[in-house]
């Protein structure tokens, strides 16, 4: 069982941790430069008896160097080989990629504010 405690303050950390991740990503976002890339290979990750995951590889180009990103997520669905992708590429050092995600952080920011409040009304309510 969860001490009262460990429900706000877990609750806290997950809506902390996840309004900087959306900070970080949507910053990302603006200063990063759209390019498509395309699926050239799916990792395969080990997750056990028909449950494996893929990691997708990407790879694109710029100023005609070719790069390759490996997603940092796995997808029990991956996208096909040959699909054309958009990713996000810093021109500074166009070796850094990210997979532009609209969602990025959401649930942990709604899952920790609902157990912030939840937290702290038991608490309240224990007093």
């Amino acid at each position: 069982m969860y001490t009262l405690n460990e429900i706000f303050f877990g609750g806290l950390a997950m809506l902390v941790g996840g309004i900087f991740w959306r900070a970080r990503h949507l910053r990302k976002c603006k200063y990063f430069t759209s390019i498509i890339g395309q699926v050239i290979d799916q990792q395969r990750l080990n997750g056990g008896k028909d449950s494996d995951s893929f990691r997708e590889v990407i790879t694109y180009y710029v100023d005609d160097f070719r790069y390759v990103y490996i997603s940092q997520s796995s997808s029990y669905w991956p996208r096909e080989v040959g699909t054309r992708v958009e990713l996000l590429y810093n021109p500074e050092n166009p070796q850094e990629a990210i997979l532009p995600k609209p969602n990025a952080g959401l649930l942990f920011i709604v899952l920790g504010f609902f157990l912030t409040i939840f937290g702290g009304i038991l608490w309240f309510l224990s007093k």
